[in-house]
């Protein structure tokens, strides 16, 4: 595991001559190419374990299985046969449990929903089930009660308005007769738990347009009071003096932001955040009672999981998606997200839609959906699967690689996903390599601690509250959310994904390095706090864009109260996109970085006691600046809103941090993810990267066994585009203290 490093006080100019020193003396070998990657010829494979050590494992307590699911849709008609025979395959491949979608019945025959459990069950004798139900009403109760249906502008009425008591009551009912019914089945004692979803595909997702149906009216008014209590507070906060809790008035939609507007306007800014959070609110409320009644029926040990938190990735501030730290707080067991939609191809980040990391702190699940899109398609008429030829099986492959060490490294479960059955993981090649990271799994599994939370250098930070008071245009989020997330993926040290409100409740275990990419709406008292934890962990702060920028109201005062950096504000609207000031180690002087868009509003620092790190292109102002305090923190403004890996990777070289790769004659930007002795890396391009560690250790590929390198501290390793590399290490310490008879020979 990697040392944790913090920055000093020591003259920047200092340490980046240093580092300017450091890149004229390094001279590598140029850019390797070749068929496969292989161990250098003078590092000896690390050996298997002996036969002895397989017995002494093979008499440890049994552990419970991986969290290791199939999600197969299994339709009906002739498609099913191919679905049937995925899951064939899995329990061929010695992987039992899966999650399959059942309809609700919410009337006629209630036992529907028992006839894919059987087939499965059939299939494969040894499978156990979590049972994905979407909460949804038919079309024949859309009709029969129009005031408790969304009614969005310009829009066929659709899916129920979760503010309907009448659908509250009617859908307990429907899961009543569902959750008893399995209960009551042969089948109950082979199923794990339930995956309760609801709205646009299941994912609780509300879209971009307001509800405005009776329904959502009264369940906004309600919630208002219930917020503000009294109608005095309810105007002082609206800046209404007429406002009142029986006329407010859901907000107009609002019209597409000029350029890269980011708030709302402050004559309308708390009554349309009002609105969001409620939205958001209501939807977690939802969750919750629905998840506390299904827990009620099958009883208390059923794991009940929800398609929610993509805190990154939706864009609509409408989506509902911004309350997964009460959902947390709540009776619910876990979370389903898909890998991130944005950079998820060969050699991409294949991010995380939400900060899987704080369910860890609440002790919930997560699971990450691989729904990769193999190619595989089937032909009903014919029985057979083919593939594009354009598309590589091993292309394929790399990318499911990736997907599995990002879950394995932040402690979430994985499911391989064909949610159409459509024969998506129909390969007979693909299923050895699924048994053999369930294997991983196990053996990871047997060698952690079950509550152990890693401790990370940095800590990504995203804030739910400000979401709120964000326009959400689709390129505001990619670039200030999923972009800097990205980024953080390939800094090259140990990082985790955290909720603001566990950093401000002090759950998160500390970190050397915060980076807060949305902390928008910041009170003073919530402002302290985080001076205060990163005065106590002696940390750095890195802020992105508008920190703090909403207070009572909004100013470049709040912002540099915020990061005890002077800031100003542009007139009017201004461009983004910046160019570093000095030359460092992962940027050139002058290269370019950052999001060439007109934002309103948009910052910059004037402060002489700061040292500047970037300008902005066009206006020549400074973009990032950078200022160490005698308390022992430092705070790192960045008002441009995007931030490059190179760039972010820099900032981290002057503050000192132990990077685990070091520059050669090229720059490699991997995606790179750790957890205690692991370090799992996707590679972004082709050639040879130079790792390095805090110790020496002997390495080995979890993936490729033949592969490592003993009694290394640092390594140079060569891969090709999309090859993933999980990396186990073992301190040469710790061998070197086991007796001689337990070593295994090198």
């Amino acid at each position: 595991m990697l040392a944790h490093g913090r920055g000093s006080g020591w003259g920047i100019y200092v340490r980046l001559a240093g580092i300017v020193l450091l890149i004229g003396a390094s001279i590598y070998a140029g850019l390797w190419l070749g068929e496969k990657s292989v161990r250098f010829p003078e590092d000896r494979p690390l050996q298997p374990a002996r036969q002895e050590e397989a017995q002494q494992q093979s008499e440890t307590p049994k552990l419970p299985p991986p969290p290791v699911y199939c999600f197969i849709h299994i339709p009906t008609g002739a498609g099913q046969s191919i679905a049937l025979a995925e899951i064939g395959m899995a329990a061929k491949a010695g992987i039992h449990q899966f999650i399959i979608d059942v309809p609700l019945p919410w009337e006629g025959d209630a036992g529907i929903f028992l006839d894919p459990i059987a087939k499965v069950r059939q299939t494969d004798p040894e499978a156990s089930i979590i049972l994905y139900v979407r909460v949804d009403p038919p079309s024949a109760w859309i009709q029969a009660h129009p005031d408790e249906v969304v009614q969005k502008p310009g829009q066929e009425p659709a899916s129920v308005s979760l503010a309907s008591p009448t659908w509250r009551r009617d859908v307990r009912a429907a899961l009543e007769g569902f959750v008893t019914g399995v209960k009551a089945s042969q089948e109950t004692e082979h199923i794990l738990g339930y995956v309760v979803g609801g709205l646009e595909e299941g994912g609780w997702n509300h879209g971009a347009i307001y509800d405005i149906s009776p329904a959502n009216v009264r369940g906004f008014r309600s919630w208002l009071q219930a917020v503000y209590k009294e109608p005095s507070a309810l105007q002082q906060a609206w800046g209404e003096a007429d406002a009142a809790f029986d006329t407010a008035a859901i907000p107009d939609m609002p019209g597409s932001p000029a350029g890269c507007s980011m708030f709302w306007d402050a004559g309308e800014m708390q009554a349309r955040a009002d609105f969001l959070r409620y939205t958001s609110e209501i939807t977690a409320e939802v969750i919750l009672e629905l998840a506390a009644h299904v827990k009620k029926l099958a009883g208390s040990d059923c794991k009940v999981y929800a398609p929610y938190g993509y805190t990154f990735e939706m864009a609509d501030s409408a989506s509902g998606h911004f309350a997964l730290g009460k959902l947390l707080r709540g009776a619910i067991d876990g979370f389903v997200s898909p890998v991130s939609y944005i950079d998820r191809g060969l050699g991409g980040v294949g991010g995380l839609m939400g900060p899987a990391d704080s369910a860890r702190l609440h002790g919930k699940d997560w699971i990450l959906l691989d729904d990769t899109r193999t190619g595989l398609v089937y032909d009903p008429a014919t029985g057979a699967v083919s593939r594009p030829k354009n598309l590589r099986a091993e292309d394929v492959y790399a990318v499911q690689q990736r997907n599995f060490t990002t879950a394995l490294v932040h402690g979430m479960g994985l499911s391989w996903a064909d949610p159409e059955g459509d024969g998506w993981l129909h390969d007979p090649d693909m299923w050895p390599r699924f048994a053999k990271m369930k294997s991983i799994y196990q053996t990871i599994q047997a060698d952690s601690p079950p509550d152990e939370v890693p401790k990370p250098l940095m800590a990504v930070v995203v804030d739910e509250n400000s979401r709120f008071y964000m326009h959400g245009a689709s390129d505001n989020v990619e670039v200030l959310l999923c972009q800097v997330r990205d980024s953080a993926a390939r800094a090259g040290i140990p990082t985790r994904y955290y909720l603001l409100s566990d950093v401000l409740e002090d759950r998160t275990p500390p970190a050397s390095v915060y980076l807060f990419l949305n902390t928008f709406k910041l009170g003073t008292d919530d402002r302290g706090q985080l001076h205060r934890i990163l005065e106590r962990n002696k940390a750095a702060a890195i802020w992105l864009y508008a920190p703090g920028y909403i207070a009572q109201s909004a100013s470049a005062e709040n912002i540099s109260a915020t990061v005890r950096i002077q800031t100003k504000m542009f007139e009017g609207s201004a461009r983004s996109g910046s160019q570093a000031l000095l030359p460092g180690r992962w940027i050139n002087k002058d290269e370019p970085f950052g999001a060439d868009l007109d934002w309103s509003p948009l910052f910059y620092i004037d402060d002489p006691s700061a040292d500047a790190l970037a300008k902005y292109r066009v206006s020549g102002k400074a973009s990032i600046a950078v200022r160490f305090f005698p308390e022992g923190w430092s705070s790192i403004f960045c008002a441009e809103p995007g931030l490059s890996t190179a760039m972010l990777r820099e900032i981290l070289c002057i503050l000192e941090l132990p990077l685990s790769f070091q520059p050669g004659s090229l720059r490699f930007l991997d995606t790179a993810r750790f957890a205690p002795n692991l370090i799992a890396i996707h590679a972004k391009e082709s050639g040879e990267r130079i790792l390095d560690l805090d110790r020496t250790s002997d390495i080995q590929d979890l993936l490729s066994p033949d592969i490592g390198w003993p009694r290394k501290r640092s390594v140079t390793i060569p891969l090709k585009t999309g090859d993933t590399r999980l990396l186990k290490l073992t301190p040469i310490e710790e061998i070197e203290e086991q007796p001689a008879q337990e070593q295994a020979p090198l």
